[in-house]
């Protein structure tokens, strides 16, 4: 399916003061692109809580990708897949143009999923660092932090941090794995 907002190859661009509501894919993707800001975003995508309407799958909230220069700020995202998830290019993808997601700020966001409120990967082959995330109420997750990655999506992660986070009701607070995906090596 397709992604609600994408924008590829570009720089300096903001995206604010909007609700989104039930995108079939991933809602926010910004990929290859220099100066992205989402700020004072809703989005609101179908998470399974109410069982008239089945969740919606790989709905993603906004995914940085292959990205630098990024700030996701004040924003309340409730989906049916991860909230916020750090990618760098999809195995050949990543490794081909070789471009970093780097200098990226979460802060001040209210995130809530059945799977990773805040997610690094797991399609990261180009690499990702420098990432700090402040301030950010993490609820109703399966975890609230991720750092995901498979065999033949490589990578990196360097220089992380986390800073005034809150969880409530998150069944695993962090989580590290290195089987996502399903991909050949």
């Amino acid at each position: 399916p397709p992604h609600l907002i994408e924008f590829m190859w570009s720089a300096g661009v903001e995206i604010s003061n909007l609700t989104l509501i039930n995108s079939a894919f991933w809602t926010v993707h910004p990929v290859y692109t220099n100066g992205f800001v989402a700020k004072h975003l809703t989005i609101l995508n179908n998470d399974g809580s109410d069982p008239k309407v089945p969740r919606a799958h790989n709905s993603d909230g906004i995914d940085p990708d292959s990205c630098s220069d990024v700030l996701i700020a004040n924003c309340y995202i409730r989906t049916g897949d991860d909230g916020i998830a750090v990618k760098s290019g999809w195995d050949e993808y990543g490794y081909g143009y070789g471009m970093p997601s780097t200098n990226i700020t979460i802060r001040n966001n209210t995130i809530s999923t059945p799977c990773a409120a805040i997610a690094i990967g797991s399609e990261m082959s180009g690499g990702v660092s420098d990432i700090r995330v402040t301030n950010c109420h993490l609820w109703d997750s399966t975890a609230g932090v991720h750092i995901k990655s498979g065999p033949g999506r490589g990578g990196y992660v360097h220089n992380v941090s986390f800073e005034d986070i809150t969880m409530d009701s998150v069944a695993t607070g962090i989580m590290f794995d290195t089987d996502s995906g399903g991909h050949p090596p």
